[in-house]
């Protein structure tokens, strides 16, 4: 950590093997502990259970909105809101979302889905999809006001110079967005 304190700041994870999120109020517990202490809260649902298969680095929070997505390798988002107080099974669509992202013939074939990240400016929600030769970013606006069971279409940033256009990581602040 460098010097820097991470007291009073909540550390979120998500256990692929249980579906369930987990949180502990002050990180500092878990970073000088010698071993991992129990999660203050645990976040857990049937909705939850058809997203253990995140991609590499499909979590992202949303700070300024207190929403937290999880993202498959296979596209389907789940969208907690009001994170920083949920607990327990969440089974109203009140406190999360299903959606999809886009319809087969908007994804690149045999495309994953990796890291996602928010805009905190602007509540953008960015995700990568790539393939051994290709990759776009799907930027999704506005994804507080999606609806359960909604596949969202298309709307991409997209590297088109260069030979290293697999995305891996995105960044966004700001109204920029860096991958």
């Amino acid at each position: 950590i460098g010097g820097t304190s991470v007291s009073g700041t909540t550390l979120y994870a998500f256990d692929g093997a249980t579906g369930d999120v987990l949180a502990w109020n002050d990180a500092s517990v878990v970073y000088d502990g010698t071993t991992l202490p129990a999660p203050d809260r645990t976040i857990s649902g049937n909705s939850l259970d058809q997203v253990k298969a995140l991609g590499w680095g499909g979590m992202a929070m949303d700070p300024s909105n207190n929403r937290l997505f999880l993202v498959t390798a296979s596209g389907k988002v789940a969208r907690i809101d009001r994170i920083r107080t949920q607990s327990g099974a969440l089974t109203s669509t009140n406190d999360i979302v299903l959606f999809t992202l886009g319809s087969s013939s908007e994804r690149l074939s045999g495309g994953v889905f990796g890291q996602a990240a928010v805009d905190p400016s602007n509540g953008t929600l960015y995700v990568t999809e790539t393939t051994d030769t290709d990759a776009h970013i799907w930027a999704v606006s506005n994804p507080g006001s999606i609806s359960d069971g909604t596949t969202v279409p298309l709307i991409q940033v997209r590297a088109t110079s260069g030979t290293d256009i697999k995305a891996t990581g995105v960044a966004a602040s700001q109204g920029s967005v860096y991958a």
